[in-house]
């Protein structure tokens, strides 16, 4: 009696996954994550330069509070997509 075994000679891509149990979703996560961090940290920067800048003028304009906001929203809405991840 013979016996056989199969061995493929390259990675099978079945239903999201590549060889010995790696994710393309994985990866695609893991990109996802490091661009919203990237993206929390410049926003991040941006915010903290115009809050000082803010902070010490003695007139504030309405301009100015509104692009405050919008940067503070900003931050608030990409923490919120950082969460599950």
């Amino acid at each position: 009696m013979r016996t056989y075994s199969i061995s493929p000679a390259a990675p099978v891509i079945s239903a999201g996954f590549i060889g010995e149990g790696h994710s393309i979703l994985e990866d695609r996560n893991a990109k996802r994550a490091a661009t919203l961090e990237r993206h929390f940290d410049d926003v991040y920067r941006v915010f903290m330069k115009k809050l000082s800048d803010f902070a010490l003028q003695s007139k504030a304009t309405t301009e100015e509070t509104d692009k405050l906001q919008a940067l503070l929203d900003e931050l608030i809405e990409t923490r919120k997509l950082l969460n599950p991840l």
